[in-house]
């Protein structure tokens, strides 16, 4: 009698030759007890992402790459799923020791929790984004239950699919949205949250994954994220200021306390571009079509 699965990996792959050996690498040094499967689903790479994937008992696909989409394809991996749990993880997160997996699924113990996201920490990057991740993904565990539908900030329903496990008993009640040019995670979060269900935090299931947006590319995915928020994110004005003011005087703290003086004089480049782009995207509708797709990070959703 076969093993029965207890969890699925899914990643999503697009020219992932750089990253994809050292995911993979790390993945199958998961020292999970149990049995583990691992389906890469690729968007028509045109690098050795189908080759490094062949060298790993992994189930592969290729879909063409018009047909991607943040949730669409995590929908597409997680009905390929046969294990219990369907860990998503993206090509550029590298878990950062052999008890990544077995200390997402640990988590599950209690018959409430739908999901489990984990700690990202950042590569060799500016301190401003060094301070970013820190303070979205800190060091203590943070336990999520009940979530107002009409007044929440993006912190109260936060979960990221760059590191996470879900209940695919749970998913095949709640899919994700395809609709979303991103952000499909926030809105799943919100809908799970609010009929009761709790989701969890565990900084021991860390990966390493970061990035480096200049003020451009900055703008531009605060563009796609404010799109995709809209009508999820629901909150009184002053309370969104406090919050936001509350993290950048602790970003200020942060970069004064490391001597990053130069990227403090930047930071207030960086606050702008994500702010302005947010702001732009979250009233999309008043901007004419074309313009919105030159404001786009996400090229493929227009297509």
């Amino acid at each position: 009698m076969p093993l029965k699965v207890k969890a699925s990996i899914i990643i999503l792959t697009k020219n992932a030759e750089a990253v994809l050996e050292g995911v993979l690498r790390s993945v199958f040094n998961s020292n999970l007890e149990e049995k583990f499967e691992v389906i890469v689903i690729d968007s028509n790479s045109t690098d050795m992402t189908k080759e490094i994937a062949a060298k790993y008992p992994v189930r592969f696909y290729g879909i063409p790459a018009k047909e991607f989409s943040h949730g669409g394809t995590r929908n597409m991996g997680a009905k390929l799923a046969q294990g219990e749990f369907v860990v998503f993880l993206t090509q550029d997160a590298m878990p950062c020791n052999t008890h990544w997996l077995a200390s997402l699924l640990a988590c599950f113990e209690a018959q409430d929790i739908a999901a489990v996201y984990g700690r990202q920490i950042p590569r060799l990057t500016s301190p401003i984004e060094e301070f970013y991740l820190r303070f979205l993904y800190p060091e203590h565990r943070i336990w999520k239950k009940g979530v107002s539908q009409k007044d929440c900030l993006l912190k109260d329903i936060f979960f990221s699919n760059v590191n996470s496990a879900i209940r695919k008993s749970v998913w095949e009640k709640y899919r994700f949205n395809e609709a979303l040019i991103m952000s499909e995670d926030q809105e799943w979060s919100k809908r799970v949250l609010g009929d009761g269900y709790a989701i969890l935090y565990e900084p021991a299931a860390s990966v390493i994954h970061s990035h480096n947006y200049g003020p451009l590319q900055l703008f531009s995915r605060n563009f796609d994220s404010g799109m995709s928020l809209k009508g999820i994110v629901h909150c009184k004005f002053v309370k969104a200021l406090r919050y936001e003011l509350r993290y950048v005087f602790e970003a200020i703290m942060y970069l004064q306390k490391k001597k990053s003086y130069l990227w403090l004089l930047f930071f207030p480049v960086y606050e702008v571009s994500k702010l302005a782009g947010f702001t732009l995207g979250f009233y999309h509708r008043y901007i004419p079509y074309l313009f919105r797709k030159r404001l786009s990070q996400h090229t493929h959703y227009w297509k």
